[in-house]
Parts: structure tokens; sequence; C-alpha cells
């Protein structure tokens, strides 16, 4: 049981990216974040912010593409600023999340793919949806 452990954790390490190599041919691949996934983002910030009325000074990524897929997979990163439980706004947050059939998968607190300076980021307008809950 433990020899077997030990070989599923070896063979999902193997999927990680090691090599920045790799990373740097996802993010010369990215392109700009199509309105459906825009939608996403405005839809999972609903749930996951304390006062989604609150949020301001938003802008998103380009999606970085998963080079194995041939869908519209990949990592998307967001930064905010937004209140917390206190009612005080926190500063710029920076999160990212996996795109994977359509559907936000995870939830990452400073991403390390989001701080190249590479990385294009977007104004994102339409997070005035939140004020009109």
């Amino acid at each position: 049981m433990k020899k077997l452990f030990i070989l599923a954790a070896g063979m999902m390490l193997a999927g990680c990216i090691t090599d920045a190599g790799k990373l740097e041919d996802r993010i010369a691949a990215q392109r700009a974040p199509s309105p459906a996934i825009k939608q996403l983002i405005i839809n999972e910030a609903r749930n996951i912010l304390l006062d989604p009325y609150s949020v301001r000074d938003v802008s998103i990524s380009s999606l970085i593409p998963n080079l194995k897929s041939s869908n519209n997979d990949g990592f998307i990163c967001v930064r905010f600023n937004a209140k917390n439980s206190y009612g005080a706004y926190t500063g710029l947050k920076t999160v990212g999340t996996n795109v994977i059939s359509g559907r936000l998968l995870g939830y990452f607190t400073n991403p390390a793919i989001c701080a190249y300076p590479t990385v294009k980021w977007h104004p994102l307008p339409e997070v005035s949806q939140l004020r009109k809950l």
C-alpha cells in the first residue's frame, strides 16, 4: 500500500511544470479572456467575497493556456481590492484559478505565475455588475 501511494505521488508530481521554459511558452501563448470567462469570474466573486458590493480596482490577466489542451483551458489571475469583515479595504490582492471545460477549479492566493512581468493585465469593467445585486 505504501509503495502504491509513493508511486501515485510520483506520477502526480511528474505532471507539475518544473521547467521555466515551459512556463514561458505558456505565457507567450496567452490571450485575452473571453466574455464567458469574465462572467464566470464575476459570478464566483459573488460567492467568495464578504462584501461583493465594495470590490474596486479590478483587473484580470490574459488566459495562460494549458499547452496540452486544444480548448480554452488554462489559468487566469485576478487582482482586486475589497472590504474585509471589519469594513476596511485590504489593499490589492491577487488570486488565480484554473479554467477547465468552462468551469473555474481551485482558488490560489498570490500564485507565482501572476507575478511574471510578461503576463498581460486587462481592466474588468464588468465588475460593476456586482453592485447591482
